[in-house]
C-alpha cells in the first residue's frame, strides 16, 4: 500500500494509505468520516485524529492541484460540495504524507510542511531493566527479596525503598538481574509471591 498522495490523486471509500511501518492508516470510513488509526487499529480509542465528518455522505478524498485536501460529499467536486478541508489551497502543498512517526504530513515541492495532524506518537519508555531488591532485618539477615522492574536505577531504588518501608525492613540492598534462591544465604527464607503481612 502506499504511505502518500500526490496532487489530484484520492481516496474513496475505505481506501486508505498506510505507514512504510505499517503502523499508521488514513482512511475515509463508509461514514463520512477521515481518520487516521494507531497501533491498536479501528477500534475504540485506535483513533488518533479524524475530520469530524462522521454522519455526513462522504465520496472522495483529494488533494487537489491548489494544494487543498479536500474530503467532497455526494455532491462531489462542486462548489459547496466539500464536507472537510485542510484550508492549504494556495500555499503550494503537493504530497501528503503517512509517516512512520503518525503525523500526516502535507509537503511543499522543498520539503518543508504546511499542514499537519500533528499526531506525533511520543518516543518509547526506555526498556525496564531487572534489578534484585534485598530487604535485611536489623541483625543483617534477609527479611525479603523480590525482582523489580525500573527503567533506571534511582526508580528502582525508590521502589526498593518501599518494599523496605512495607515490609518492616531496617536496610535493603539492591542488585542488577533478577533474584534467584543462589542469592541467599538461607534459601528458606525467600518469599517471593507471599503477602508481607503473612509471618514467616
Amino acid at each position: 500500500m502506499a504511505d502518500r498522495l500526490r496532487t489530484e490523486q484520492k481516496l474513496g471509500v475505505e481506501e486508505s494509505i498506510v505507514s512504510n511501518n505499517g503502523r499508521y492508516q488514513l482512511v475515509l470510513q463508509g461514514d463520512g468520516n477521515l481518520v487516521l488509526y494507531g497501533l491498536k487499529g479501528r477500534v475504540l480509542r485506535g483513533a488518533t485524529w479524524a475530520s469530524g465528518t462522521d454522519g455526513q455522505v462522504a465520496t472522495q478524498v483529494v488533494l487537489q492541484r491548489d494544494g487543498n485536501f479536500v474530503v467532497y460529499g455526494s455532491r462531489g467536486r462542486v462548489p459547496g460540495g466539500a464536507t472537510w478541508a485542510s484550508g492549504t489551497d494556495g500555499q503550494g502543498g503537493t504530497t501528503l504524507v503517512m509517516q512512520d512517526d503518525g503525523n500526516l504530513v502535507l509537503y511543499r515541492p522543498d520539503g518543508s510542511a504546511v499542514w499537519a495532524t500533528d499526531t506525533v506518537e511520543p518516543p518509547a519508555p526506555p526498556p525496564e531493566k531487572a534489578y534484585c531488591c534485598n530487604v535485611a532485618r536489623a541483625d543483617g539477615s534477609r527479611l525479603w527479596q523480590k525482582t523489580i522492574y525500573a527503567s533506571s536505577k534511582g526508580e528502582a531504588i525508590a521502589e526498593c525503598e518501599r518494599l523496605r518501608f512495607d515490609v518492616g525492613g531496617a536496610g535493603f540492598g539492591l542488585g542488577s538481574g533478577t533474584c534467584s534462591s543462589g542469592e541467599l544465604k538461607q534459601p528458606e527464607m525467600i518469599l517471593t509471591n507471599i503477602s508481607p503481612a503473612l509471618e514467616e
